[in-house]
């Protein structure tokens, strides 16, 4: 085979360069966004953000206290005391208190008493003449006389087809004699307190308020 002198081989053709990828929109605009915030310095934020204001914790402040009398002074009841229904009450409960420590070893209470010394002293009356005498609503008193009966202290007796005639029993009477001696002991101080006319002084002002209001 015949070789050309100095005959030079074809050079090897360079590859083409690949296209670049595309880059995703807003990625450079993003980028030089963050230079340009970390070259801008610290405090500096975009102004898409709000600013976020910071709230320092205070202590709980201590309640103030109501001006006004102090925990350690009595009450002011003057206003009230010059009320006679208040003056009224706050006896009653004195007396009922009193009523009630002698009366608890019987199992007795005021209104029950009351019915059992009406009772005594007018034999044979009728329910409702009872409760309308001591002001006690009818249905009621029918429930007290009830358990009165029930406890053999009281028993009712026919006077006609709608009404009852009401006695007390052997036992009602021993009791009623019992309690009447218990309470006699709570009298006597009551005349003490009051002086030798303060009773009699008493019952009449307590009249005139009871008249006065039928």
């Amino acid at each position: 085979m015949l070789h050309k002198p100095n005959e030079k081989k074809p050079a090897k053709r360079a590859a083409a360069p690949k296209p670049a990828a595309a880059k995703p929109a807003g990625a450079s605009n993003s980028k030089k966004q963050s230079n340009a915030e970390g070259e801008g310095g610290r405090g500096k934020k975009s102004p898409d953000v709000p600013a976020v204001r910071k709230i320092s914790a205070k202590p709980a402040s201590k309640p103030i206290p109501a001006a006004g009398r102090s925990s350690d002074q009595p009450l002011d009841l003057s206003h009230l005391a010059s009320f006679a229904g208040y003056r009224l009450r706050r006896a009653q409960i004195s007396v009922f208190d009193d009523f009630i420590a002698e009366a608890s070893a019987l199992d007795l209470r005021p209104a029950q008493f009351s019915a059992l010394v009406v009772i005594d002293a007018n034999p044979g009356s009728k329910q409702s003449e009872i409760a309308h005498a001591l002001g006690i609503k009818s249905t009621n008193f029918v429930a007290m006389v009830n358990e009165l009966e029930a406890r053999g202290l009281v028993e009712r007796r026919a006077s006609d087809r709608r009404s009852y005639a009401l006695h007390l029993t052997a036992a009602g009477q021993q009791l009623l004699g019992e309690m009447e001696r218990r309470h006699a002991k709570v009298e006597r101080r009551y005349d003490a307190l009051l002086g030798p006319d303060g009773r009699e002084t008493l019952y009449v002002l307590l009249d005139k308020l009871c008249e006065g209001k039928s």
